[in-house]
């Protein structure tokens, strides 16, 4: 090989470089990745004679001092004789990636941890009835899937399990976020007072996505809402809440226009139209919130309203 490179425009903005200005030099390229990422040179030399594909994961130091995470991916072309003539390759920045895994790791411990110490959980489905039931659940109750699935009703106390069996389905019906009490058994052979919170999240066509739900003790502080669940308890907030939630600030249509960012004609139609504005709602909804607005889900599928201090 000739060892004549090509670099092109989108690895040197990778680099952090200038491409009038630096010409294209494996050695820095090397130079630039986190010391403990570098290949041993003559590991590098070896690699160019194999011939083999190189697949991995570095961090790169740039000049400006900022550090990213890339997908390194090389293979190197050889003659019939198996001599090299040529080598490609390319880095793909993958920090974002990265950087989404570690959120998602330090979300896993954080949920783990709560239902550890507090038997607090969120759970997702897309389908109801449900055919895969949460992991905390099954460790709550010590039912597997297959007894949940033949009956569900086994993990609520016996003297509860018919009326909470049809509350449940009726609320489920209604398409509206609730919230049902109810005395489950537990693994351990006790009984404890928990709190099912559900929400439909639905697509901008109106089509159902899934059904968001938190559970909780009931003699516990009510986690707050977060995530699919907090999108779907606000898709169930209607057009009578926000006037209700204006009333309670002595706000007009245009105090709240003002506030949200939104325009006179969108505050209106949010009011008047349940199925207007899924995009523009929670901006309304913030704005109200930061105004001492407080929305919250009682027994059954009623929102309460109120103004907090």
């Amino acid at each position: 090989m000739t060892n004549e490179q090509h670099w092109s425009r989108g690895l040197y903005h990778l680099l952090g470089l200038d491409a009038q200005a630096v010409r294209p030099d494996i050695a820095l390229l090397l130079s630039l990745l986190h010391p403990e990422d570098r290949l041993p040179s003559a590991e590098f030399r070896q690699f160019l004679l194999d011939g083999l594909l190189l697949d991995r994961r570095v961090r790169l130091i740039r000049p400006d001092g900022a550090l990213r995470i890339v997908r390194s991916r090389a293979e190197v072309f050889v003659d019939p004789m198996g001599r090299p003539l040529r080598a490609a390759g390319a880095l793909i920045d993958v920090s974002n990636e990265e950087a989404l895994a570690k959120t998602r790791s330090a979300e896993r411990r954080r949920r783990k941890a709560l239902f550890e110490q507090a038997q607090v959980y969120a759970a997702w489905t897309d389908r109801v009835p449900i055919v895969e039931w949460a992991p905390e659940f099954r460790a709550l109750t010590g039912l597997t899937n297959t007894e949940l699935n033949d009956d569900w009703t086994a993990s609520v106390a016996p003297q509860e399990r018919q009326a909470v069996g049809d509350r449940l389905w009726a609320l489920h019906a209604s398409g509206k976020p609730f919230a049902l009490t109810s005395t489950l058994r537990l693994a351990d052979g006790t009984t404890r007072r928990f709190v099912l919170v559900s929400a439909v999240v639905r697509r901008s066509d109106g089509s159902i996505e899934g059904w968001a739900s938190a559970t909780y003790p009931q003699d516990v502080t009510p986690p707050r809402p977060a995530g699919r669940l907090r999108e779907g308890l606000e898709q169930g907030i209607e057009p009578r809440h926000l006037r209700a939630a204006r009333a309670l600030l002595g706000w007009t249509l245009e105090d709240l226009a003002r506030a949200s960012g939104l325009s006179l004609s969108t505050v209106r139609r949010l009011e008047e139209n349940p199925e207007a504005g899924r995009r523009s709602r929670p901006l309304a909804l913030t704005a109200l919130r930061q105004a001492g607005i407080r929305f919250s889900l009682v027994e059954g599928s009623r929102i309460a309203v109120a103004l907090i201090d």
